[in-house]
């Protein structure tokens, strides 16, 4: 049993890893920002060439060479220079998503970047978990989108959690902190 709960919760933090979600909420944006379709594919091509390729790439390399120890990078003197390397990613990303013109794709980056600098500045004290901080500020915005309707979906912020502190990637407090964090910073943008 411990193990299909081990393999179980693994599968749940692969599935609401981060970066999936974080290129969901940005192709919604841009389907709800009124694209037109030629624009939206181009967009989407951007986003493939330039927002998806270049960090998986380099993740896929750093693991591969052991400069980190895993695609989560669970180590936190780790993340620093992972961190530096994204946060170089995400400005020419910005820049990506200037060239398209879209104001609420430019918005929707902002606060992206504002939220990742404050995760950044907090990995150098604690290790919060990146995994529920993001999977709660993605639904956060859809909730700012699209209303209640979205409030099922808020399940599976206890679900990541649980699965975090059973593959023993964070601990309680951990996945707490993360979802404060994204809780935090969706109430003061707001």
């Amino acid at each position: 049993m411990e193990n299909t709960e081990l393999i179980f919760a693994t599968l749940v933090s692969r599935i609401f890893d981060p970066f999936i979600f974080f290129v969901i909420a940005i192709i919604v944006a841009a389907i709800r920002s009124g694209m037109t379709e030629d624009a939206l594919l181009y967009f989407i091509a951007a986003c493939i060439l330039f927002i998806i390729v270049p960090p998986v790439t380099m993740l896929v390399w750093a693991v591969h060479s052991k400069r980190v120890s895993d695609w989560d990078v669970s180590q936190r003197g780790q993340r620093v220079w992972v961190f530096l390397v994204f946060s170089i990613l995400l400005i020419v990303d910005y820049i990506v998503i200037k060239v398209f013109g879209n104001f609420a794709l430019e918005t929707l980056f902002i606060s992206f970047i504002v939220w990742f600098i404050g995760f950044f500045v907090i990995t150098f004290f604690w290790k919060i978990s990146g995994h529920v901080a993001g999977l709660t500020l993605v639904l956060g915005l859809f909730w700012v989108w699209y209303g209640a309707r979205v409030a099922p979906f808020f399940i599976f912020v206890p679900l990541l959690a649980w699965a975090r502190v059973v593959t023993k990637n964070h601990t309680l407090a951990q996945v707490t902190g993360g979802f404060f964090y994204s809780l935090a910073l969706l109430l003061f943008i707001q």
